[in-house]
């Protein structure tokens, strides 16, 4: 028979190996999220016939793809990283525009759509001519 500490010690094992799984899975695109700095290239809204397609109920919520950007940013290296988002903020952003964002990778286990990121958030944005790009 196994001693209590033994026993204590494997339990207290599975509990963190099941709280670190369950943290993993449910966090993965903030762990592994990734913060770029460079120049937008292109910023494209949704179209105005997809966002027309709208509840008038007044208890609807608004449709989130009325306010869907894809989004084109161009670091130092040459590399352009897009990704989806649906944050307001970008709608004030054009081309041209230096930025610093944060992008969220989804979950390799999403096989239609692993590599790829979403949920792009505009953390800071400047007039490129002004100052330099900071990493």
């Amino acid at each position: 028979m196994a001693s209590p500490k033994r026993s204590l010690f494997i339990f207290s094992l599975v509990v963190v190996l099941c709280a670190a799984t369950f943290v993993y899975f449910r966090f993965y695109p903030y762990l592994f999220s990734i913060t770029l700095t460079g120049k937008i290239e292109k910023i494209e809204r949704v179209q105005i016939n997809v966002s027309l397609m709208q509840s008038t109920s007044p208890n609807d919520k608004i449709n989130p793809e009325l306010y869907s950007f894809a989004v084109a940013i161009q670091t130092d290296d040459g590399r352009i990283w897009t990704a989806s988002a649906e944050d307001r903020q970008w709608a004030s952003i054009s081309p041209g525009i230096c930025v610093k964002a944060k992008y969220f990778p989804y979950a390799p286990w999403r096989l239609d759509k692993s590599g790829t990121y979403f949920g792009a958030r505009l953390l800071e944005a400047w007039d490129c001519s002004t100052r330099q790009n900071t990493k």
